[in-house]
């Protein structure tokens, strides 16, 4: 599938201003969403998805919890010619001064969905932890009871997460 195709070369919407509706914004994690964190290599589809997501129109906030983010953010996607707009900020002309970061839509490797509301969160996260795991029998540790203890596998949520199991809560020995 060619994202691109069919694009404009240059979006014709505008950033925020009182009177006009602004362009929607787009936070985006950056370690093993847009890069791999070890190798900072392109998670494969990340910089067609985003060209494109700018030619239509988006504002992209590049949000990351790396603490050299402002200047590592523009040097990596800068080499592999990624746009993006902001890093762990709101956008400049944004009249919004508040700390949490304006969007109107979240892509992180670790995202659940709120869609179906707490509901469906407590079930997609407890799925999650019964399927996280990493070399031998699945353990988890509990930072706030101190807890560590094993956590039998359904067969099932092993296939379902064979990609998924990178966590520092949970390990296989």
């Amino acid at each position: 599938m060619d994202l691109l195709a069919d694009m404009p070369e240059e979006s014709t919407t505008t950033t925020t201003t009182t009177d006009e509706p602004r362009s929607p914004i787009l936070a985006v994690d950056l370690d093993e969403t847009i890069i791999q964190s070890d190798t900072e290599e392109l998670v494969p589809g990340a910089k067609v998805a985003l060209i494109a997501l700018k030619k239509l129109g988006w504002n992209i906030i590049i949000w990351t919890a790396r603490g050299d983010a402002e200047k590592f953010v523009p040097e990596v996607l800068g080499r592999y010619g990624i746009p993006f707009d902001a890093v762990n900020a709101n956008l400049p002309d944004m009249k919004d001064k508040s700390r949490k970061i304006v969007f109107d839509a979240v892509v992180d490797n670790k995202n659940v969905d709120f869609g179906d509301g707490w509901e469906s969160v407590v079930r997609e996260l407890e799925k999650r932890r019964k399927g996280w795991k990493h070399k031998g029998v699945t353990k988890i540790f509990d930072p706030i009871s101190g807890v560590e203890k094993s956590v039998d596998l359904d067969k099932e949520l092993e296939e379902e997460f064979k990609d998924s199991f990178d966590s520092s809560f949970f390990w296989r020995e």
